[in-house]
């Protein structure tokens, strides 16, 4: 993004330093390039999607039954209990 403000094919240290001032970040996703010259250029910066190859049925099917197998009698057990005391600390509002 830098490079694209800057109207270069790739980015140049030097170049950065000689010719931007400071960058503002306004949001998440939005910057303002201030120059040295009092030029503001703004841009959005978009975080790129993940690429990672889809799932199979077979690899979808593994995770189902590790997940399965992870719950337990112990550890089901475990999990009620705790969240026993979860709700006789917490009011959590009326039942309806």
């Amino acid at each position: 993004m830098t490079a694209e403000v800057l109207g270069l094919p790739e980015f140049d240290e030097g170049e950065f330093v000689e010719r931007i001032d400071y960058i503002d970040v306004v949001s998440a996703t939005e910057m303002v390039f201030h120059f040295k010259d009092g030029r503001q250029v703004s841009r959005e910066w978009v975080k790129p999607k993940r690429q990672m190859p889809p799932w199979t049925e077979e690899r979808r099917e593994k995770q189902t039954q590790a997940i399965r197998d992870s719950f337990t009698p112990e550890r089901r057990e475990k999990m009620s209990k705790k969240m026993k005391e979860i709700r006789s600390v917490k009011k959590w509002g009326p039942k309806t």
